[in-house]
């Protein structure tokens, strides 16, 4: 069959699920910005474009191709050639021309001709470049298609950016109500630490096992000052994902606690550079147990040890709580009632909560049950009577 004209061209290539004048270029600065859908692609001719790559795909030389991907929606983007290319490829997503490398990958299990397939957390509205390579100097053609997130289920906190490392750099799971999972992914060599909220001690858990997470990962966690309180490499039950339970926790208040995750052999260590914990045993929970216990402290200053392991992972949690960004839980506030967090608990708190009150605001929800009512506002009078 022939199509005559610009616009049969058109229909042939929407019908066949590829986007139109879409293609990836060579140059990182001039990339197209695009959604969700398939694009052709051919990487002969170009120049090798990149930075921070390290050994991935022996690729740095390799010719590559650019194309800016943005989602509507916050979660895990996936972006492949998986049984759609003419050569070995090796995808790559950084967060900005010249940027950070946000993951990079050569060959997937599943994909045939050593195609490709990335999966990494974006943001809605936050543009990651991806670089399309080949293996040791490969070139060719293909096609990459783009995936959109699936929204993520209630209680979910999508890693934004990267993570930080040290108390005072960890990323706040800000929001409200409980918190069901954390979704990340780090690099080789680099591990993530966040602060919850650890409401039900009791009842408190968290895991990588069976939900996902294939890399080899350690769980840590931490008071809020980086001293260590219990860590897991290899689950119990012999997987090489981790678990914590209740046992280290059950027994600590209710509060903001910073939560560690780092692929196998990266491991916390003090200001004497002395491991907190020991590397073994393995598929037990442990206090810690390291050199650092008898002279240097507990206190996470630095991180040691080489990660084998990069990719995604989800951490599934059970007794925690988003950390509230609400007025009266910040650090200057001396009672739920200081809504305006000035050490001081008056009638200007009072106007303060009034307001977020008629205005409906979740954070006037005291009472946690979802909605704010009057059960709310005879909440607030007694703290408010109570005081500091």
């Amino acid at each position: 069959m022939r199509i005559w004209g610009m616009s049969g061209i058109a229909a042939l290539a929407l019908t066949a699920g590829m986007a139109v004048g879409q293609t990836p270029t060579d140059d990182c600065a001039s990339a197209p910005t695009v959604g969700a859908g398939a694009y052709a692609f051919d990487t002969t001719g170009f120049t090798p474009d990149h930075w921070g790559l390290g050994t991935c795909g022996s690729s740095s030389a390799s010719p590559d191709g650019w194309i800016k991907v943005v989602s509507a929606i916050s979660g895990s983007m996936t972006v492949e050639t998986c049984n759609a290319a003419s050569y070995d490829t090796v995808l790559a997503a950084f967060d900005a021309c010249g940027g950070s490398l946000l993951i990079c990958t050569d060959d997937t299990s599943g994909c045939a001709g050593f195609t490709t397939r990335i999966s990494f957390p974006v943001t809605a509205g936050v543009p990651a470049l991806i670089r399309i390579a080949g293996f040791n100097g490969a070139s060719g053609a293909g096609t990459l298609t783009v995936i959109d997130p699936v929204p993520p289920p209630p209680g979910t906190f999508i890693e934004t950016g990267d993570a930080g490392q040290l108390p005072g750099s960890e990323m706040p799971v800000t929001g409200s109500g409980a918190l069901n999972r954390i979704q990340g992914s780090y690099t080789t060599g680099e591990m993530d630490l966040y602060r919850i909220r650890i409401c039900d001690p009791g009842s408190f858990s968290a895991t990588t096992v069976g939900n996902g997470t294939s890399i080899d990962t350690q769980l840590w966690l931490f008071q809020m000052d980086g001293s260590g309180i219990v860590a897991n490499d290899d689950n119990p039950a012999g997987t090489l994902q981790s678990s914590l339970s209740n046992t280290f926790t059950s027994s600590l208040p209710a509060g903001d606690y910073l939560l560690g995750i780092s692929g196998y052999n990266l491991d916390p260590a003090n200001g004497l550079a002395e491991l907190i914990w020991l590397n073994t045993p393995f598929n037990v929970e442990r206090a810690p147990d390291g050199p650092g216990v008898g002279s240097g402290g507990i206190v996470v200053a630095g991180w040691t040890g080489s990660a084998f392991a990069a990719g995604n992972y989800n951490i599934d949690l059970t007794g925690a709580c988003f950390v509230s960004t609400c007025p009266g839980t910040g650090a200057g506030a001396c009672s739920r009632a200081d809504w305006n967090e000035d050490g001081v608990i008056d009638f200007n708190d009072f106007l303060a909560f009034l307001n977020d009150f008629n205005n409906l605001d979740d954070c006037a929800d005291l009472n946690g049950d979802g909605v704010v009512d009057f059960n709310d506002f005879l909440e607030f009078l007694n703290i408010y009577n109570a005081g500091c």
